[in-house]
């Protein structure tokens, strides 16, 4: 008799220590979702505020870029890797890939469109893990378009987390906002428009480069939500000038935490 009500017992917790890991399980993944889903919405607010900081200063927006990176997403196998790609694929809208063969490492770059005509580039490096039975990924999702197309450029990653889950940590983000003056503006001018995006931002100069051609200042802003730390510095906003003589016309480029386009 004993040994029946013991025997029930141990069943029972086992049942209960089972149940308990699933809902422990469930609460990281949900609580590794919420976090991935406040960073996005926080880095698309981000950009929108950059845009506003560019019309304020008088200049045409041209372009919005949004990039995510993902530096180690891991898989149970090379199969379930490429089955992931596929995914991605249809998810961003891209047709096919190019493909290039390093030791060790397959690399992929596709092109895609969105339906509001935004272009999406994906770079993607995967490999076999070489300790265990699994498959390592790299991965870098970069959109360009235009102000009216931000919202459903925000839509779309969202998709993207949601396929991506838990295989990883947060992944790396950074936008910019790009526009132009018409006409050559002098070197006073154009300091004085980085001068308004400054306020705007309540920024901090960090460093700055000023040259005929290029002006390029580095800042921390304590109204943008990520930032990198430069020579010990904290900083996450950076403004650039350029005039360009064959179009007649002066860029202004902002990113956060840095420029990763052209200017």
């Amino acid at each position: 008799m004993n040994k029946k009500i013991n025997l029930t017992n141990t069943l029972s917790f086992v049942m209960i220590l089972i149940m308990l890991s699933g809902y422990m399980l469930y609460g990281r993944t949900a609580a590794a979702e919420n976090r991935n889903e406040q960073q996005l919405q926080q880095s698309f607010d981000d950009l929108r505020s950059l845009t506003d900081a560019v019309k304020t200063t008088g200049a045409n927006v041209t372009e919005v870029q949004f990039r995510m990176k993902w530096s180690d997403m891991r898989f149970k196998s090379m199969e379930e890797a490429e089955a992931f790609r596929s995914q991605l694929a249809k998810k961003v809208g891209i047709a096919s890939w190019d493909e290039a063969s390093q030791p060790s490492v397959q690399i992929y770059q596709g092109h895609g469109k969105m339906s509001v005509g935004a272009d999406v580039e994906a770079y993607v490096s995967l490999s076999p893990s070489a300790s265990k039975n699994e498959a390592r990924m790299g991965l870098s999702l970069q959109i360009r378009g235009k102000e009216y197309q931000v919202n459903s450029m925000a839509t779309m990653t969202e998709d993207v987390l949601r396929i991506v889950g838990n295989r990883t940590d947060l992944p790396q983000i950074s936008s910019c906002a790009k526009g132009f003056f018409n006409g050559k503006l002098e070197n006073d001018l154009q300091k004085q428009k980085i001068g308004q995006v400054l306020a705007r931002f309540d920024a901090k100069v960090v460093e700055k480069l000023e040259e005929k051609m290029v002006l390029s200042y580095s800042a921390y802003s304590p109204l943008l939500s990520t930032k990198i730390t430069t020579d010990h510095k904290a900083m996450n906003l950076q403004i650039a000038t350029h005039t360009n003589t064959i179009k007649h016309q002066t860029t202004l480029t902002l990113g956060t935490p840095i420029i990763t386009t052209e200017y």
